[in-house]
């Protein structure tokens, strides 16, 4: 029962840190590279992560904006990586990666797929 607890406490720790993490773009120069992102994804109506692939090196921060007028999803193909954050229109969200490993993500709404080579 301890075990459930524990992963179920983290589970919340992670969605609550994600929806903190979320900001939203071009008010008052609140964008990714405003912020200090070297590693930037733009993700607009077209439907695709741009870019699509990206190669970090470990502890580097990579930073999504939503350029678009529609929501879309940063979810992790594995559950393990407890990433799924909606990203309305205008938001950004930031995560560092600390571990050399393929980190396959999409778009639960749209469809479109997105990898960061953490190397």
């Amino acid at each position: 029962m301890k075990v459930i607890r524990l992963v179920a406490g983290l589970a919340g720790v992670v969605a609550l840190g994600a929806a903190l993490a979320c900001e939203k773009v071009g008010i008052e120069g609140n964008n990714c590279r405003a912020n200090g992102a070297d590693i930037v994804i733009d993700t607009r109506d077209a439907g695709a992560f741009d870019p699509p692939t990206i190669q970090v090196a470990v502890g580097q921060e990579v930073c999504w904006q939503n350029l678009g007028t529609v929501s879309h999803t940063i979810t992790a193909d594995e559950p393990i990586d407890s990433i799924d954050v909606v990203l309305p229109p205008t938001f950004i969200y930031s995560h560092g990666f600390g571990i050399i490993r393929d980190f396959n993500y999409h778009c639960t709404t749209h469809g479109e797929t997105g990898i960061i080579k953490v190397r």
